[in-house]
């Protein structure tokens, strides 16, 4: 299809959320065209993924989403939660119009990493002595130091709200869908998805579609999971669910391997696909060299309904990162910290801090990047390669001490 084809198919999807994502903007006391980020973004695909792994109607890292309080591992995803990533996409750009006092300048953050943006307003200080919030954005898109991408990103932004508030004037044509509504419901630990729409009495398709973030066909294991159910699903869902047969609430059990079975063979006997089976089993990456499995592993076994309404998605853990900055140390914000108390910890000043992240207040949030070392000449830096989506920068450098 044409361009104008593909923005309307963007739009269309994103009728669906727009409500919700408007709402969040406005408590989040940001403008409500930040919702346009979303379309420039992902084009509001809850399954989006990016070459440099960065996932959602967002387009999170693992480690940013995790360090906003997000909840990722191989049974939940909420990167891929639209409720809960446009939450955690609202605090992100919140943050950074506080950081840099400017939205474009936020967005351009969203879009190329905070460090990227912080060390242009530092390298280019006396350019913009006298410029007042969003103006640091076009000085700073002038000075051919941000990436062609972040520098097209905001005037991207604006066009697609212009197109999108007048799609007659461009020729577009739009089919708005129903807002994404829900009502919901507490259910025990490992519940299948199929238990969930029988119980509902709706479909797989319609409860996977409001619960995009279930990466594996059932609730996780060990605690009792909200999940989102049909409008008006709400009043007999419970006794429904405990009604059904003990089969259908099963979702998984444990088997031990034998000596000399394979990946395959063990997939077949229980009638579900080997791809099925490594996604519930990570660790089966540790076979023999002749492809058998070691016996006596534990393995989990979900029943087939599960292992369909599973998704395949990439395992969340393996990103690809970019070099990090030249000569410069970046520390990623967790909870509760401050810019003193960072200061205090790699020796130096707040002042110093501030400089080299462009700050005008000494203000940050969890997930952000700051550089705390380094000087702000030889801060080149380079954003990963592939799309660089929500807080790009963020961490590569912290992937070893987390292990993820």
């Amino acid at each position: 299809g044409t361009a104008r084809d593909r923005i309307a198919a963007r739009l269309d999807s994103g009728s669906r959320y727009e409500p919700m994502i408007r709402a969040t903007m406005k408590a989040g006391g940001l403008p409500e065209d930040m919702y346009y980020l979303a379309l420039v973004e992902s084009g509001f695909d809850n399954n989006a993924y990016s070459r440099a792994a960065a996932v959602g109607m967002w387009q999170f890292m693992t480690s940013t989403a995790r360090d906003m309080g997000m909840r990722v591992d191989r049974w939940v995803d909420e990167r891929r939660d639209p409720v809960k990533s446009t939450a955690a996409a609202v605090r992100f750009l919140k943050g950074m119009r506080d950081q840099f006092g400017s939205l474009y300048l936020a967005a351009a953050a969203y879009n190329g990493g905070p460090g990227r943006v912080a060390r242009g307003l530092a390298r280019y200080a006396d350019d913009l002595e006298n410029t007042q919030g969003d103006d640091a954005f076009f000085v700073l898109a002038d000075k051919d130091y941000l990436k062609n991408e972040t520098r097209e990103y905001v005037p991207q932004l604006i066009a697609a709200a212009l197109v999108a508030k007048e799609p007659e004037r461009y020729g577009l044509t739009l089919h708005p869908q129903p807002a994404f509504s829900y009502d919901s419901a507490e259910v025990p630990p490992s519940t299948p998805m199929a238990a969930i729409a029988k119980a509902s009495h709706s479909t797989v398709t319609a409860v996977r579609a409001l619960n995009p973030q279930l990466l594996l066909g059932m609730t996780p294991p060990r605690v009792a999971y909200r999940v989102r159910i049909p409008v008006g699903s709400a009043g007999g869902f419970d006794s429904s669910l405990a009604a059904l047969p003990d089969g259908d609430r099963t979702a998984i059990h444990t088997v031990e391997s034998k000596k000399g079975e394979t990946v395959a063979r063990l997939a077949e006997r229980y009638g579900i696909s080997s791809s099925a089976l490594a996604g519930f089993n990570p660790n089966l990456r540790r076979l023999r060299p002749s492809g058998r499995l070691v016996p006596g592993q534990a393995i989990l076994i979900p029943t087939r309904a599960v292992a369909a309404a599973a998704s395949t998605v990439p395992d969340p853990s393996i990103e690809r990162y970019g070099s990090t900055t030249r000569g410069a140390r970046a520390h990623t914000v967790r909870r509760g910290e401050t810019v003193s108390g960072i200061a205090q910890r790699y020796g130096t000043t707040t002042a110093r801090i501030m400089r080299l992240n462009g700050m005008k207040k000494a203000v940050i949030f969890p997930g952000q990047s700051l550089i705390v070392a380094g000087t702000s000449r030889s801060s080149t830096g380079s954003v990963k390669k592939g799309k660089a989506g929500a807080g790009s920068k963020a961490v590569a450098r912290r992937k070893a001490k987390k292990g993820k």
